[in-house]
């Protein structure tokens, strides 16, 4: 039987991901303060969101039986550049803040963060990983911007979009990770769950 992992995260993607390779989990929203290190730079604070999550399932859980938990947190930040300085972007709290995302974006290119943290209870080790991808996007025209905001994809998305949406359209070029973009690295998955001694089974959803 392959080991249950812990996930604390309420995303379907990240969910969906860890189905789509036959691995079993049980999610739970781990309840954090995602705002708590924004005075970090974007690599080093999904990091350290990813390891709050973490700690706080933990915490929350410290009867149960799992012996790995699985967190993982994404940030899409609009490099500096001429008399602009670096934007970070979360996740848009209505339609007219996802508007504003979305303009940002059209018609130049973005980078895409997504830290890991997996805790293995039972020896005290906290692990950690990153996948940094670059995304371009075409330019989006007032009409396709409001069309795409009638989908609701924009809603619980950093940075407004959801790259295994309608947002794709849009999307010129990727450098990096598709599944990193969407919010799971898998090879990074792959990586600190090896390291952990996770046995894969060779992803068999059996």
């Amino acid at each position: 039987m392959v080991e249950t992992i812990l996930l604390a995260s309420s995303s379907l993607r990240r969910r969906e991901i860890l189905k789509d390779f036959g691995i079993p989990f049980l999610g739970i929203d781990p309840n954090i303060d995602e705002n708590a290190h924004d005075g970090a730079p974007p690599t080093c604070r999904v990091l350290e969101i990813a390891k709050d999550k973490a700690r706080a399932a933990s915490i929350r859980t410290e009867a149960s039986p799992f012996r790995l938990i699985l967190a993982a947190d994404t940030l899409v930040c609009i490099p500096a550049g001429m008399n602009e300085e670096e934007r970070v972007l979360g996740k848009p709290e209505n339609r007219e803040e996802a508007k504003k995302m979305i303009c940002l974006l059209s018609g130049r290119q973005h980078f895409v963060y997504t830290g890991l943290a997996l805790l293995d209870k039972t020896k005290g080790i906290l692990r950690v990983a990153r996948s940094d991808s670059r995304v371009l996007f075409s330019e989006i025209s007032e009409k396709e911007c409001e069309e795409y905001l009638n989908t609701d994809e924009w809603k619980g998305a950093a940075g407004s979009y959801k790259i295994q949406g309608f947002a794709a359209c849009y999307i010129q070029e990727i450098i990096g990770s598709w599944s990193g973009i969407v919010g799971l690295p898998i090879r990074e998955l792959y990586g600190i769950l090896k390291q952990s001694g996770y046995d894969f089974r060779y992803f068999s959803k059996a």
